[in-house]
C-alpha cells in the first residue's frame, strides 16, 4: 500500500520551521517594494504588484509574535504568495527552505493555547518539529477582501 503524502515548503522564522502545503502557495518572492497601508495591523506589511494584481502582504513573524525582523539577513527574506477560495496573501517569512514530502501518516494534530487557528498540526521529521501553517485558516482570520479583484492600472 503506498504511503500518502503532501508536498510542503517549509518556511523559517527564525530557528523555527513552518510548512505551508504547496497547494495553497502559488509563488515564493525575493522581498520587493512593499506599499504600507495606512490604518493598518503592525502584522499587515502592506500591498505589493505581483502580474497585474494587487496582493496584501502580511509580516508572518509578527503575526505570530515574535517581534520585529531585527538581525535577520535580508537577502534571504523572502515573501511567499499563497491563496485561498480565490484570496491571495503574501506572507513575508525569514528564508524559505525545503519543499518537502510529508507522509500524512506523520501528520499530528496540535491544540494551540487562546484558539490560534493557523496552527494545528506538527510533524516530527527526524527530530525536527516542523508546525504545519493552515493558510486557509490564516487567511479567513485576516480581513484581506477588501483587496480582492484590485488590479495596477
Amino acid at each position: 500500500m503506498a504511503i500518502e503524502t503532501t508536498k510542503a515548503i517549509i518556511c523559517k522564522i527564525g530557528q523555527e520551521e513552518y510548512a505551508l502545503d504547496v497547494s495553497h502557495v502559488l509563488s515564493i518572492e525575493r522581498l520587493q517594494n512593499i506599499r504600507s497601508m495606512p490604518h493598518t495591523e503592525e502584522y499587515m506589511a502592506g500591498i505589493m504588484e505581483l502580474r497585474g494584481s494587487v496582493v496584501p502582504v502580511m509580516n508572518l513573524r509578527v503575526w505570530l509574535g515574535f517581534g520585529k525582523a531585527g538581525d535577520v539577513d535580508q537577502d534571504h527574506k523572502r515573501i511567499v504568495v499563497t491563496e485561498s477560495n480565490g484570496q491571495k496573501l503574501g506572507l513575508i517569512v525569514d528564508a524559505a527552505t525545503d519543499v518537502l514530502d510529508i507522509a500524512k501518516e506523520t501528520l499530528q494534530a496540535v491544540e494551540m493555547q487562546q484558539g490560534a487557528r493557523e496552527v494545528n498540526q506538527v510533524v516530527n521529521l527526524d527530530g525536527r518539529l516542523i508546525l504545519v501553517l493552515n493558510v486557509p485558516n490564516l487567511i479567513k482570520q485576516l480581513d484581506v477582501s477588501i483587496f480582492d479583484n484590485m488590479e495596477t492600472a
